[in-house]
């Protein structure tokens, strides 16, 4: 009976000690680490040797005293381009390899530098009217089509292939399509305004360019009968006018405002916009005739600035000048500002998830409400915080950002039970055989 037991004991003794290097694997005393972060932070990293994944900040667990194999970590999250790094094959135990994974964004947009010869060319890319020439443009990568078109010259018609992140440059030379001709006009008195099929053209006198073909001519100057006659313009030569103005009993205004360009309404009708003119160099835009002794209303608008309205009455023969100087549009602010820096700095600024910048940085768009704001760095806590903005304010934020904590791998000490009971075994057995 006492020789069964002592066999009994000598097997579980034999058992304890034959556990105590599976206890050791389980416990992690022959592992080392593989410790992945990222910026921005949620990316997926896969280890090549085992095909594990983890989200970033995530760790990799490497079992030492298996073969070698080359741990190659492969850091992705959609948006970006994939981060690879060759952890290595050979560890020992307890080693920690630290990836950090700074992912670049994919860009999928190229830019597009577009002028011509002259330059005021209306611009069409793939059909679409983009703006005059010059500009430069934001469009997709790939292939596009360029047309070009401006009043005397032929159209021009072209293609491009746009690279993401990289402006392509285009430049066209636009031929003439029409042979002009000239049109002088002249007048006495002079600095009277001269209408070509009703359109200012300029002060009397002047020569301008014009197509072949037949147009109104308009002299008009306050105080004086307004003179009209038609010219026929023909290619590669000069036609000439000439007005002798004669004195009116009619009453007229003269019209400038600072700054020009004014639209002008009497009585609700638009009779044109204000010249460029200075005090030293007036230069009007002449009105009327009116009929002496009645009331007429007056109104200037520019973009930009306040309406301004009066009203004038004049007597007969009479000419006024009424110049105006414009008072500006007080601006809607509808904005607010961030100014925010870090502690270091270089940290990556995302506001409501979407990248600004880094650190330092101003921010004069931001809309009014609430935005959360938030900071990344390599080896840093990241920093958020929901900040409230009206428009017209400037918030100011200097962030102090607290260095990562890396945890440390630990290892669990062998289980005493299982020497202890494999030592109790052996006496056993050394005193049976005393026996």
């Amino acid at each position: 009976m006492k020789q069964s037991i002592l066999t009994l004991l000598v097997l579980v003794a034999a058992l304890s000690l034959l556990c105590l290097p599976a206890l050791a694997i389980e416990v992690g005393s022959d592992t080392a680490a593989i410790y992945v972060t990222s910026s921005p932070s949620g990316a997926t990293a896969t280890d090549s040797a085992t095909g594990n994944t983890v989200t970033t900040p995530g760790t990799f667990i490497v079992y030492t005293t298996g073969t070698p194999t080359d741990h190659y970590i492969t850091v992705s999250k959609s948006g970006y381009y994939d981060y690879h790094y060759d952890a290595g094959s050979i560890f020992t135990v307890g080693d920690y390899v630290t990836v950090n994974a700074i992912l670049i964004p994919i860009q999928t947009n190229g830019y597009l530098s577009i002028s011509s010869s002259p330059s005021g060319a209306i611009v069409y890319i793939d059909g679409i009217y983009k703006g005059v020439s010059p500009l430069t443009v934001t469009l997709p990568a790939g292939p596009h089509s360029i047309r070009m078109v401006m009043s005397g010259y032929n159209a021009w018609s072209g293609s491009t292939t746009v690279n993401a992140g990289q402006t392509t440059s285009v430049s066209a030379s636009l031929d003439p399509t029409v042979t002009y001709g000239y049109l002088s006009v002249s007048s006495s008195p002079s600095n009277a305004d001269v209408y070509i099929n009703g359109v200012y053209k300029g002060d009397t006198s002047f020569t301008i360019g014009l197509n072949p073909g037949t147009y109104q001519v308009m002299v008009k100057k306050s105080g004086y009968t307004s003179y009209s006659t038609t010219a026929t313009v023909n290619t590669g030569t000069t036609t000439s006018v000439s007005a002798n103005l004669q004195p009116s009993a009619n009453a007229y205004v003269q019209i400038a405002s600072y700054p020009s360009g004014a639209a002008v309404y009497i009585d609700g009708s638009y009779v044109g916009n204000t010249q460029y003119s200075t005090a030293s160099n007036p230069n009007y835009l002449d009105a009327g005739p009116f009929t002496p002794g009645t009331s007429h209303t007056l109104l200037f608008t520019l973009d930009g600035f306040n309406p301004y309205s009066t009203s004038f009455i004049l007597s007969s023969g009479e000419t006024r000048t009424i110049s105006v100087t414009m008072v500006p549009v007080t601006p809607v602010i509808t904005t607010a500002t961030l100014q925010i820096s870090s502690d270091p700095s270089g940290a990556s600024v995302y506001v409501d998830n979407v990248f600004r910048g880094v650190t330092p940085v101003n921010l004069n768009d931001i809309t009014a409400g609430t935005h959360t704001v938030l900071l990344q760095n390599i080896g840093y806590d990241d920093w958020s915080q929901s900040i409230s903005f009206s428009a017209g304010q400037t918030v100011e934020r200097t962030v102090v950002l607290s260095p990562t904590v890396v945890p440390t791998p630990t290892s669990t000490p062998i289980p005493i039970i299982g020497i202890l009971a494999g030592l109790g075994a052996c006496g056993i057995l050394f005193a049976a055989r005393r026996r």
